[in-house]
């Protein structure tokens, strides 16, 4: 039985629908990310100790998150990291700041990861989200509830066990932007660490806020 992947709200929009509460086969396109790879992520140490190769298993609190929530909201679920990446700056930029409408560096960092061990992810760019259930304004639209409920519903698959992540457009600059779960721990390493205000990355880090028409704190 076809299942519709949007649904039109009372005032007349389009709603994303939630995952299936079972589990039915999907058409999965699969993205290697190879051993070699340079990838981007933006982190905050505090307030949890956070470091270059933390994966958050607190939650579900960003869009893909795919921990289980307790019975009042997030919570620290062990065993269900997560690590919010991307191949470029922009990207990177625009996913952790766009939303707030500035960049703040202060108490923020730049990591660089080199990929050690080839990472699969789970495409949701284009008509590949369609194969996995969805649509590819997966990775902009939608209710975080419902976003994350996909985010699990992955992971738990029983079709997609080695899939380390997803790979998905950005919101804020159109670009790959990277999420990956715990399996991917040990599969990526610390190639290089910098905080915001660094003059190392002043260039980059000026060039990312004008094209995204942020301004910087």
């Amino acid at each position: 039985m076809a299942r519709p992947r949007r649904v039109t709200g009372k005032a007349g929009e389009k709603l994303l629908t939630g995952p299936p509460s079972t589990f039915v086969d999907v058409d999965p396109s699969v993205e290697p990310i190879a051993a070699g790879v340079r990838i981007l992520r933006v982190y905050s140490p505090e307030p949890y100790k956070t470091g270059p190769l933390s994966f958050r298993d607190f939650g579900p609190l960003r869009r893909f998150d795919h921990q289980r929530p307790g019975r009042i909201g997030p919570r620290r679920d062990r065993g269900r990291g997560i690590l919010y990446a991307a191949y470029g700056l922009v990207c990177n930029v625009g996913e952790r700041f766009g939303d707030e409408g500035a960049i703040t560096k202060p108490g923020n960092r730049l990591a660089r990861l080199a990929v050690t061990d080839e990472l699969s992810v789970l495409d949701l760019r284009g008509p590949a989200a369609t194969g996995a259930g969805t649509i590819p304004a997966i990775g902009g639209v939608g209710e975080r509830h419902l976003t994350q409920a996909w985010a699990r519903w992955w992971y738990e698959h029983p079709q997609l066990p080695k899939i380390d992540g997803l790979l998905y457009a950005s919101a804020h600059s159109g670009r790959d932007a990277i999420a990956l779960w715990e399996r991917a721990n040990g599969k990526v390493a610390e190639d290089a660490d910098w905080d915001l205000g660094d003059e190392q990355i002043r260039d980059d880090l000026e060039l990312a806020a004008n094209e995204l028409h942020l301004p910087t704190l």
